[in-house]
This record gives C-alpha cells, structure tokens and sequence, in this order.
C-alpha cells in the first residue's frame, strides 16, 4: 500500500548536523559527503551521521547519510520558502 513506500529513519544512535550554506544541492551524495568531510570534519561515509544542508534561500534541503547497508540521499523541497 501507500505506506509501504515510506521511508523510516532512526536517529537514535546518530548525529545529526545542519549546513545552512550556499551549496550547489544539485549535487550528490558522494560531493556533498566531501563538502561535510572536508569543511566541516563530518565522517559520513563511516555511519553515524546524518547532515541536512539546506541551501541559502531554504527552499531545499537534502540529508545524507551512510549506514553498512547503503548511501541514502533525501531531497524535500519548499514551496513557501
């Protein structure tokens, strides 16, 4: 059904880091998970970490994250801004 495709996320044992920067968010998870590595020292291809960039106008935000079985890359987008 509808919720099956709902995706679940657990925070519980992560670290959760918001960028509010000027980044190209067209981007992907492995230039964005160099961004957060080298700027900010953020190691999120090891797991752990989740890190939300959301752009200057706030009107996108992506999250990434690594965990052992996958990358993950979240988009949502504002329409109020």
């Amino acid at each position: 059904g509808v919720g099956d495709s709902i995706m679940k996320m657990d925070f519980s044992n992560a670290h959760l880091t918001i960028v509010v920067a000027p980044i190209d968010l067209r981007a992907g998870f492995l230039r964005l998970a160099t961004i957060a590595e080298c700027l900010f020292g953020i190691p999120v291809t090891k797991g752990g970490h989740f890190v939300a960039f959301i752009g200057k106008h706030r009107q996108i935000c992506k999250v990434i994250w690594c965990d052992n079985k996958e990358l993950g890359t979240l988009r949502a987008a504002s329409r109020q801004g």
